[in-house]
């Protein structure tokens, strides 16, 4: 059985909610199905939204930076 393909590590921040997407949308002003979007990988945040990304993240202690919005680079497990 194959595995499933690598996700983003800001798709394993929102799937794994580590913050509130409530506090996400406020950041970026993006809608709740946007933000879904961004967690499934049907979708990206533009650089305007990467940069609230990544600020929010880091206020929170998060480490994401450019690579980490765009690059699938996480394993995951059929269990996630």
């Amino acid at each position: 059985m194959d595995s499933p393909p690598p996700i983003t590590p800001l798709q394993k921040l929102l799937r794994d909610q580590v913050l509130p997407h409530s506090e996400i949308r406020h950041a970026t002003g993006r809608s709740r199905a946007t933000i879904w979007r961004w967690a499934r990988g049907l979708s990206h945040p533009d650089r305007v939204d990467a940069d609230a990304l990544i600020a929010l993240f880091s206020r929170h202690g998060h480490e994401l930076d450019y690579n980490g919005c765009y690059a699938s680079t996480v394993e995951v497990s059929d269990a996630e």
